[in-house]
């Protein structure tokens, strides 16, 4: 019986193009996650200089945690590598904790019409009732 199943399976993966993982599969999986990458760090970057996203403060931190790494590497007992070490360990918490806090607006639509009207005064809403 088991013989059976096997012969059955080894035709379902040649028919199927046999799905068993390949070096070429396996570049282009690197190469997809490098492409990724980048895209996120260009979407972490972009926007103005000044705007705080939690991108930003998540990369400034992780390069900050890196430089930290690096630098204990190279030049072990220097005082401000622990002090750069917890800055970026600090940021990339307080970043993480941006993707929470920052609520995303949302309009309410129904078949392409904004259904709640946001920014109208008190006075505006009154007078729209008694039209």
């Amino acid at each position: 019986m088991g013989q059976k199943y096997r012969e059955e399976i080894e035709e379902i993966l040649e028919q199927a193009g046999d799905l068993r993982s390949s070096p070429n599969a396996n570049s282009q999986r690197q190469r997809a996650l490098a492409v990724r990458g980048w895209h996120m760090i260009r979407w972490s970057l972009s926007g103005s200089l000044l705007s705080l996203n939690p991108g930003r403060v998540l990369l400034i931190g992780l390069s900050f945690l890196l430089a930290s790494f690096v630098l204990n590497l190279t030049t072990p007992g220097l005082g401000l590598i622990g002090i750069l070490g917890w800055g970026g360990f600090v940021l990339f918490i307080t970043g993480y904790a941006m993707f929470f806090i920052r609520p995303k607006s949302v309009e309410k639509r129904w078949r392409g019409e904004v259904i709640e009207i946001r920014g109208e005064s008190w006075i505006n809403k009154i007078s729209r009732r008694f039209k």
